[in-house]
């Protein structure tokens, strides 16, 4: 995972106007809407380790969900 390729996700409204960038580059494997459309769950590598963060919408604050010990 270290050659992963980093990317950034791009949220767009409905008509397909870009509104803004999620969050910073990283490596993203799953990117799920919430039914409110307020967050959403990213699974994505961090320090070594992968796991589930949220991410606000609003304010593109990010919150650690799963939290898996970095494997040796």
């Amino acid at each position: 995972m270290r050659d992963a390729p980093r990317r950034s996700s791009v949220w767009f409204d409905r008509s397909g106007r870009r509104l803004g960038a999620l969050g910073s580059p990283g490596v993203y494997f799953n990117l799920v809407l919430s039914p409110d459309e307020r967050r959403v769950a990213i699974s994505t590598v961090r320090d070594g380790n992968r796991d589930i963060w949220l991410q606000e919408l609003g304010s593109n604050a990010a919150s650690g969900f799963t939290f898996d010990p970095r494997e040796t």
